[in-house]
């Protein structure tokens, strides 16, 4: 545990130096980049030892003049982070004439709410970048700024090209290793079991999108494969990206994925497997709709979802569940309006 613990604070030490730009952006993994001008990234997961070097004789002060630091040097207009991590209120704070900009990283669940009131306690932010109203009235109780609807920041970004679906179904796994929840596990092998099992039948290749594909995540692929090769002797993977596998595929799955409500606001057949709530009523879906297609709120038998699904080789059932996708939160593609936004003097 030790070593692994040093690994991690070896592999974490980044020697980068850096350079002026008008926009700061707070990132979770270095992987992630957008495309935007004149930015430059500060990773969570990193420690910048030229500035610690920098600092080290002002240790009672190390932690301050560390962030002051970066700051002079990148010389930023406006600071740009998640909802979720407010590291970039650190930069407003020791630079006032900034703006701080924060876009929304997933949906919440009301249970949530309590623990962002405490979290946003004195923030004080310049534009909150939300997924829709449900939000916005959500945060604007005990946050006051400035909202705009937006959708999903991050989905916003991600070009996929439109192509001709294959024959499979894909499956976005919520595979957390040992941090998953006892609730999840038993919820996810239910719904790969049924999924599989009707794949098999109907001869339709059952996709497995891996979580561990996500650098953020930080999850054993070897681990997550064995997991799933219990519960199905056919499914097939890949390292794309949950995105890119299920552009691909004719009907998605996910059980609770934030992806979900992104695929749907693109209008790409996806179903909720919304069931977590049956052991923990907190875990049901904010954005459930009852009697919708999109939606599984119970447990069904095998003979259910065949009589939901059997259409493997009908083109007008697909097409019509794509017409028939509500308007969950928006899908601003390029994100055009936060880039004029953050343009914007």
């Amino acid at each position: 545990m030790i070593f692994k613990k040093f690994i991690n604070f070896i592999f974490s030490i980044s020697f980068k130096k850096f350079r002026k730009a008008k926009f700061l952006f707070i990132i979770d993994n270095d992987q992630e980049f957008y495309p935007i001008d004149h930015v430059e990234y500060i990773c969570l997961r990193k420690i910048y030892f030229f500035y610690i070097f920098k600092n080290i004789f002002y240790f009672k002060n190390l932690k301050k003049n560390y962030f002051i630091s970066i700051g002079r040097d990148i010389c930023f207009e406006k600071v740009v982070g998640n909802n979720i991590n407010i590291l970039a209120y650190k930069f407003k704070l020791y630079f006032p004439e900034s703006f701080y900009y924060i876009y929304q990283h997933s949906y919440i669940y009301d249970f949530e709410i309590d623990n962002y009131k405490k979290l946003y306690k004195n923030l004080k932010v310049d534009k909150f970048f939300v997924y829709d109203k449900r939000h916005k009235d959500i945060f604007s109780e005990f946050l006051k700024t400035e909202y705009i609807l937006i959708g999903s920041f991050k989905n916003n970004f991600i070009n996929l090209e439109n192509i001709k679906s294959k024959n499979q179904y894909n499956y976005i796994s919520e595979y957390r290793g040992h941090s998953q929840s006892i609730n999840s596990i038993e919820c996810e092998k239910y719904i790969v079991k049924l999924i599989s099992n009707f794949c098999k039948k109907n001869n339709i290749t059952f996709f497995i999108s891996l979580n561990s594909n996500r650098f953020d995540k930080q999850i054993n692929k070897k681990k997550e494969i064995s997991y799933f090769a219990k519960l199905s002797d056919h499914f097939i993977f890949n390292d794309k990206s949950g995105f890119y596998n299920s552009n691909q595929s004719l009907m998605n799955f996910t059980m609770s994925s934030n992806i979900g409500v992104e695929l749907l606001s693109r209008k790409i057949n996806t179903v909720y497997f919304d069931i977590l709530w049956l052991s923990d009523k907190k875990f049901k879906n904010p954005y459930l709709i009852e009697n919708s297609k999109i939606f599984i709120h119970q447990k069904i038998s095998y003979h259910e979802f065949n009589n939901k699904f059997n259409y493997s080789n009908n083109v007008d059932f697909y097409k019509n569940f794509k017409r028939n996708i509500p308007d969950l939160i928006k899908f601003d593609k390029g994100n055009k309006i936060f880039l004029k936004e953050l343009y914007n003097k």
